[in-house]
């Protein structure tokens, strides 16, 4: 386990053009935090407020506990509420990641309140961010967090879409990511995951081509529809999730189970 940590492990490979690997964490306790961030080749563990069973207490001692291990956290917050984005970043967060965003009006107003002035209106006082990037001083901070800090926004919604070049370009997003299954329901699809409906795999490889054309990076989760890393890495897919722990915890016994009961 490394013993120290200096910036975001996951910028530097995003900057690095390297497939960036994350699992994402459903589930509380630092212990299980621990175990997610020793896997190894992970570059992050997407912390999940919006969908996981986690509080804000919970939330930070998983930032402490993923830190060490030179991985970054980054957590998705439940709405782009500015003092959700403050909780986060100050429990150390390397980055947030916000769902349903669907105007550029959205998109700044996340990307001020990640940042401190004069990029951005977020306020100063957490004891702990620095320690989650290795720095010594608030000053160091201060003087580093607006450049290493990543900011993603999710486009999960038919406005989103129709709003996507304009959210794409806002000047303080790094990262885009898109909801296949939140796409699909706003846009009055059946929900298919395995066979999404054309219009939505349409939807989601022009917003995917107006990422590129910006030079955003990418995020997105592996599915049956968006094959494995190298696939999504070459339409510009660099932040990879492999999994969730609940889900992948479940498949695991169960297929254990099963070859237990067929032995």
């Amino acid at each position: 386990m490394p013993l120290s940590i200096n910036g975001s492990p996951l910028r530097r490979a995003l900057a690095e053009g390297r497939p960036a690997l994350g699992v994402t964490m459903v589930l509380p306790g630092a212990l299980h935090a621990r175990i997610l961030a020793s896997l190894p080749n992970l570059s992050y563990i997407f912390v999940d407020l919006e969908h996981g069973a986690m509080s804000d207490t919970e939330m930070q001692a998983a930032i402490q506990a993923i830190v060490p291990f030179g991985v970054s956290p980054i957590v998705r917050i439940p709405a782009g509420e500015p003092w959700m984005i403050k909780r986060a970043l100050d429990a150390g967060a390397h980055g947030i990641a916000v769902p349903m965003v669907s105007t550029p009006e959205e998109a700044a107003a996340i990307a001020s309140a990640a940042r401190f002035p004069p990029n951005g209106c977020r306020g100063f006082g957490s004891t702990f961010s620095r320690d989650a990037f290795g720095w010594t001083s608030d000053a160091e901070y201060l003087e580093k967090a607006n450049n290493e800090i990543l900011v993603a926004v999710m486009i999960e919604t038919k406005q989103g879409y129709e709003n996507a070049e304009a959210i794409i370009n806002t000047p303080g997003i790094d990262i885009i990511m898109t909801g296949e299954t939140d796409i699909c329901l706003s846009m009055g699809y059946p929900l298919t995951p395995d066979n999404p409906a054309q219009e939505v795999t349409a939807a989601i490889s022009h917003i995917s081509s107006l990422a590129r054309k910006a030079n955003k990076w990418q995020g997105g989760r592996i599915r049956p529809s968006t094959g494995g890393p190298k696939a999504m890495a070459s339409r510009g897919i660099g932040m990879i999730q492999v999994g969730v722990d609940a889900w992948l915890l479940r498949e695991t016994l169960n297929a254990k189970i099963t070859q237990a009961m067929e032995s």
